[in-house]
């Protein structure tokens, strides 16, 4: 099928300071985009907001889901620094 294919991904983090930090570690990994893709992502007080677009279905899931993997290893990560 074609077209364009879009995804809308708004996560809200329990405070503003987390989003920061999650916000922060990601971006490095927006660039460089595969041919086709086109990525963006906000901070909006304790949300954190995500758009991308491509012309491939299945490339638009394999990058939601690596942007959902990235996000649950770096909030797992800053939780369990500031545990102990």
């Amino acid at each position: 099928m074609t077209g364009i294919w879009k995804a809308l991904l708004k996560i809200k983090f329990h405070e503003t300071r987390a989003a920061e930090i999650v916000n922060r570690s990601l971006q490095p990994d927006a660039t460089p985009l595969p041919r086709g893709v086109t990525f963006s992502q906000r901070q909006e007080a304790e949300a954190l907001i995500f758009e991308c677009a491509t012309q491939n279905a299945s490339t638009l899931l394999a990058t939601v889901d690596e942007l959902l993997e990235h996000i649950e290893l770096t909030f797992a990560v800053t939780r369990r620094t500031h545990e102990g």
